[in-house]
């Protein structure tokens, strides 16, 4: 037998219930992917993952150049051994786009695959994640996409990544273009997060210096980010410092020497950490401005960061003056202010030739204003330190 709450009883229910929402929004989740395998050789022992995990035929998303080039061959070896069936889908080059995420979804229930790998860098791992959920949740539009949304669960991913840069392995993101709109859209969801990391350094000899450049920047840039993000805590900040003080040691000979396989390991795992770092803490305006350009002028988006992040860091440094300086520390191991922070990673950009700006780059003045309102919409911008407007971020492209 019920029993209806009196007026005030209700009133007593509400408050508590409006205490209980208050006090919820101190607790920060973190969230990591449940196994990895790290060291030179762990590529090797993806066959035996994928059948532990029941796989028996799995749907490869692979950089179409790697594959071309035979740098899949290890892997297959690995699944053939382990009678693992795979089917290849080769994913165009540049990052991924809506028409071509759709297209494999497509192709993938066609074959009847039951798990995903995938093998490359961070547009095909960010592509595979976003099918192994559309997968499983047909009637899900890529504009609908909701971080908080129920879904039905996702297909098994192993993500396997073979350069040093975006940490998609390990984080709840994945950046997908509009092939219509020209916009990046970020999503965001716990089922992106793979169910296997193979973190494998020997997989990223001979990447070409450049890349090498562009993808540690952008590490660095998830590092400095989450290490000032406004959801950022003690264990997120632990591992975006370690990140920031490996990436200041190894980045620069890895870009000078690249067959230096402990700077090639240090790369790797300082990515990971970055992701990690960034998939609970957040990121910031950096990525929010350097999504736009990226979509609208074909800049690859280790080297939008490289644009953006000097002058992004003087505009937070209002906020982050403290920050800044750790982030200093553990970048050259020198105590300083905030300003030798953003000096030392104005030279470690350069000094990977990475110094251009953004008008070398193709950047308009008249785009700026169209810019600042999408970045304002991205989703990273929520966890920005400081508060922030349009006319600002357009000054910020200015600036950059």
């Amino acid at each position: 037998m019920s029993v209806e709450n009196t007026p005030a009883e209700k009133v007593q229910a509400a408050i508590y219930h409006a205490l209980d929402m208050v006090n919820a929004r101190q607790v920060r989740e973190f969230t990591v992917p449940p196994a990895t395998l790290m060291g030179a050789g762990a590529a090797a022992r993806s066959g035996q993952a994928l059948a532990e995990r029941g796989i028996q035929r799995v749907f490869v998303m692979v950089d179409a150049n790697l594959h071309l080039a035979g740098k899949t061959q290890g892997v297959l070896r690995s699944l053939q051994q382990q009678s693992v069936a795979s089917e290849i889908w080769s994913c165009p080059i540049g990052e991924p786009v809506d028409t071509d995420v759709l297209a494999a979804v497509q192709q993938l229930r066609q074959l009847n695959c039951d798990g995903i790998l995938a093998f490359g860098g961070g547009s095909i791992l960010d592509a595979a994640k976003a099918v192994a959920v559309l997968a499983a949740n047909p009637s899900l539009a890529l504009v609908d996409w909701q971080p908080g949304a129920r879904l039905a669960p996702r297909l098994p991913l192993i993500a396997i990544p073979t350069t040093a840069g975006t940490g998609s392995e390990a984080t709840n993101v994945a950046v997908i273009i509009s092939a219509a709109a020209h916009h990046k859209q970020v999503l965001v969801h716990g089922m992106l997060i793979p169910d296997l990391a193979i973190i494998d350094a020997s997989l990223t000899i001979g990447v070409p210096p450049p890349i090498t450049a562009a993808t540690g920047i952008d590490a660095l840039t998830h590092a400095i980010e989450a290490y000032v993000a406004s959801n950022a805590t003690p264990l997120t900040r632990s591992l975006a410092m370690r990140a920031i003080s490996l990436i200041g040691e190894a980045l620069p000979q890895a870009v000078g020497q690249g067959q230096d396989i402990a700077a090639r390991e240090e790369l790797m795992l300082a990515s990971y950490m970055a992701g990690m770092a960034f998939s609970n803490a957040g990121l910031g305006v950096c990525h929010a401005c350097a999504h736009q350009i990226g979509a609208a002028y074909g800049i690859p988006h280790g080297l939008a960061n490289a644009i953006m992040l000097p002058a992004v860091m003087k505009f937070n440094r209002l906020v982050c003056k403290t920050g800044y300086a750790d982030v200093g520390y553990a970048l050259t191991g020198r105590a300083g202010s905030a300003a030798d922070a953003i000096l030392a990673v104005e030279q470690l950009i350069a000094e990977v030739e990475l110094g251009v700006g953004l008008t070398q780059m193709g950047g308009k003045e008249a785009d700026f204003a169209g810019f600042a309102k999408a970045a304002m919409q991205d989703a990273c911008i929520r966890t920005n330190p400081r508060a922030v407007t349009e006319d600002q971020i357009v000054r910020l492209y200015r600036d950059s």
